[in-house]
Order: structure tokens, then C-alpha cells, then sequence
């Protein structure tokens, strides 16, 4: 049963580097689409009864919690804490935020965690990212932590119709660029390589979709470009959801109002 627990970095390794068969990959691809639709399904139900959104966003929550918490105390025993096992990566950035915002409903905090969740939680599921088999605790960590961090977000713009706006977006942008200074200078001072932010050479695996991006500083400048790119689609998609929505739901405001007053029209005919 120990070997469940595992923490050997297949990365390390690349000839040991297990790539996800396809039911290891679409189901929980399936499981987050499936619960993203039941939020929407049962979106006024959950708004209304207000202890019901207490569960639900506690219990997401306290999942990211549990994970993060086991991920770390299991790196921890496998290779001791050191300056380069610190739970300073985009991984552990996310799950504080979204944490953070599931506990306080923040919504000044909101759109950081909708763009660092929900386009990294995309980008780690859709590729071939973890390096376990479904027959190992990380798998399991990591697909349900990076689709937590994906519904947090969502959730609060199906229930509470959270939305960002274009300044709070820019802020975003700005935020992170500080964030990555900062990781910047602690790189260079502890010769660490948090958030692959190091000078000189591409510090990604070969097994990620980032090792793709060339060497430095072309990789970190077509990283800030995707980023800036990924960003505004998402700010679109979701302005432009809630337009359709919005519209959708005035025609059948008009559609009600019509035939309600034909129905009244008619009973007072018959009177």
C-alpha cells in the first residue's frame, strides 16, 4: 500500500515518464464538465438557500486544503524540506487564492483566482502534465485539486454572477507581473527555479508543453504573450456568456409578461 503513496518524480527521469491513457485523461475531464453543468442546472436553488452555498464552497474549500496539505507533507517525508520543495509554485499560488476566495466570497480577489485557476487548471488537464497512473495517490491528487481550482471560480460566476471587469483584469495582468518579479529575484537569491522563472536556459521538463517554447528569454516572452492572450479569451467568453444570458433571459421575461396579459385579456373577455 505504500507504493500508493509514492512521491518519486517520474519528470526527473524522462524514460520513466508514464503518459496518461485515455480513460485516465477524459474522465475527469467528464466529472468537472458534469458538475460545472449540475451548478448551472441548480444555480437559483443554491443561491437561495444560502446555507446550501455555505457547504458547497466550504467543501470545496476544505478538499483544496486536504490536498494541498497531503501533497506537501508527502514530498516532505519522501525528500525532506528543502529550498527547492517550498509551496511557492503557480500550483500552490492557485490553491491559496482559490482557498482564500471559496472562505470570504472576495470579490476584489475574485478575478486573480478566475484567471490563475481556471486557465491553468484547463492547460493541466487538457495536457499530459502529471506523470501517475490512476493506481497512485498523485493522480488523484492532482487531477481533483486542478479541477477544484477550475469549478472555485466558475462557481461564483454561475451562483453569484460574479464577472470581472476590464481594469480588474488589468490588474490581473499587473499582479502577476509582480508576482513573477518577486519569484524572479527569489530564483536568482535561493538558485531556485519556482514558476520556471530563471535566467538563462529553459528550466522546464521535457515532458512539459513548456519545454516547446525555446530557449530564454524567447520562452518567457512567448509565455507572457499566451498568458496575455489566454486571459482576454477568457474575459471575452465570459462577458459574452453573460450578454447571451442576459438577453435570453429578457425575451423570456417579455414571452411571460405577453401571455400572462393574454390571459388576462381573455378571462376578462369571458367575464
Amino acid at each position: 500500500m505504500i507504493w500508493f503513496f509514492s512521491y518519486d518524480n517520474p519528470f526527473i527521469n524522462t524514460e520513466r515518464f508514464y503518459s496518461l491513457t485515455f480513460l485516465e485523461w477524459i474522465i475527469p475531464l467528464t466529472i468537472v464538465n458534469m458538475i460545472i453543468l449540475l451548478l448551472v442546472i441548480y444555480r437559483v436553488k443554491i443561491k437561495t438557500i444560502e446555507s446550501l452555498d455555505i457547504i458547497l464552497r466550504y467543501l470545496i474549500g476544505s478538499i483544496l486544503i486536504l490536498l494541498f496539505v497531503s501533497h506537501f507533507l508527502l514530498i516532505w517525508i519522501n525528500d525532506g524540506i528543502n529550498k527547492n520543495n517550498l509551496p511557492l509554485s503557480f500550483y500552490s499560488l492557485s490553491v491559496i487564492f482559490t482557498v482564500i476566495l471559496m472562505f470570504t466570497k472576495s470579490k476584489r480577489l475574485f478575478p486573480l483566482v478566475l484567471y490563475t485557476g481556471v486557465i491553468g487548471g484547463m492547460v493541466n488537464l487538457l495536457t499530459n502534465q502529471v506523470g501517475y497512473s490512476y493506481e497512485y495517490f498523485r493522480y488523484y491528487q492532482f487531477m481533483i485539486s486542478q479541477g477544484l481550482l477550475i469549478i472555485g471560480p466558475l462557481y461564483f460566476i454561475i451562483i453569484h454572477e460574479f464577472r470581472p471587469s476590464l481594469i480588474s483584469t488589468l490588474f490581473v495582468l499587473l499582479k502577476m507581473e509582480v508576482i513573477i518579479i518577486v519569484i524572479f529575484v527569489l530564483n536568482s537569491l535561493l538558485n531556485t527555479d519556482y514558476l520556471f522563472l530563471t535566467w538563462g536556459e529553459n528550466q522546464t521538463y521535457d515532458n512539459m508543453i513548456l519545454a516547446d517554447l525555446g530557449a530564454w528569454p524567447k520562452y518567457f516572452i512567448y509565455l507572457e504573450l499566451i498568458g496575455i492572450f489566454l486571459v482576454a479569451f477568457l474575459f471575452i467568453l465570459i462577458h459574452f456568456s453573460f450578454n447571451y444570458y442576459e438577453k435570453v433571459k429578457s425575451k423570456r421575461i417579455e414571452k411571460s409578461g405577453i401571455s400572462k396579459l393574454s390571459m388576462y385579456m381573455t378571462k376578462k373577455k369571458r367575464n
